[in-house]
This record gives C-alpha cells, sequence and structure tokens, in this order.
C-alpha cells in the first residue's frame, strides 16, 4: 500500500526523511543564531543613543532600580553589578551587553517559536532574521 500522506514515514526510499514532531528539534541553529547575532549586535555598538537609552543609563548609574519598564531596571542593575567586579564595566558597556544579548535572545525566541509551530529551517531562519534586522 503506498504512502497516506507526504509526510507519512511509509512514503517511498529515497525521499526526504521524515521531519521531527514540532517542539523535537533538536538542531543548534538556535543556538548558533544567538551567538552569532550577540556577537554581531555587540560588534555593531553604536556611540548614539536611540529613544530612552540615555535616561536608562542615567537610571542605573544613580542606583535607581524602579522605573515603569518594570523588568529592565532590576535586570540591568544586576547585570551591571555583576560584570562591574568580574571585567571592569562601566553602566554603559554592561547595558549595551545586555541589550545585543536580549535583542540575541528574541531573534532565538522567534526562530525556537517558528520552528515549534512547525516550520522549516529556512522558513524559521527567514522570520527570526526579519526580526534581527528590524530598527528598534
Amino acid at each position: 500500500m503506498g504512502p497516506t500522506s507526504p509526510g507519512d514515514a511509509s512514503h517511498a526510499e529515497g525521499s526526504e526523511a521524515p521531519k521531527p514532531p514540532p517542539g523535537k528539534d533538536r538542531s543548534f541553529g538556535g543556538p548558533l543564531l544567538f551567538l552569532a547575532l550577540g556577537a554581531l549586535y555587540t560588534l555593531g555598538y553604536q556611540s548614539a543613543y536611540w529613544s530612552d537609552g540615555r535616561p536608562l543609563l542615567d537610571l542605573v548609574e544613580r542606583g535607581q532600580w524602579v522605573y515603569h519598564h518594570l523588568a529592565y531596571l532590576p535586570v540591568a542593575q544586576l547585570f551591571y553589578r555583576a560584570l562591574q567586579p568580574l571585567f571592569g564595566m562601566d553602566p554603559e558597556r554592561s547595558l549595551a551587553l545586555l541589550s545585543a544579548l536580549a535583542s540575541a535572545a528574541a531573534v532565538w525566541g522567534i526562530w525556537r517559536a517558528a520552528r515549534t509551530a512547525g516550520l522549516g529551517p529556512s522558513a524559521a531562519l527567514s522570520a527570526a532574521l526579519f526580526l534581527a534586522t528590524t530598527p528598534s
């Protein structure tokens, strides 16, 4: 008896292997995407501030933990306080690194969500790179 659908495991020899079920992708595409974009964003550090960048930096320098971006300042303060003794980072560089890593993590999250939704690697990468290149 022939295959019942193109994705059926009993399809003809020589065709593509069946895809893993959604959410079971074990490739390294997501982590590699995160590392590559994290490095790219970090290397592309801008000397000009965008939107509320300067006021947020001022708040971190003053040690403030509360702001209308509820989670940002506590995370920024903890990140700065962890990196400063280890690497001697000033608040500006630590916030730039936090921003780069958060952006890369968001792109990885889109890639993961696309793969979980059943998109193939190319379509998931396209979705992730679309987010990666949108201005903030």
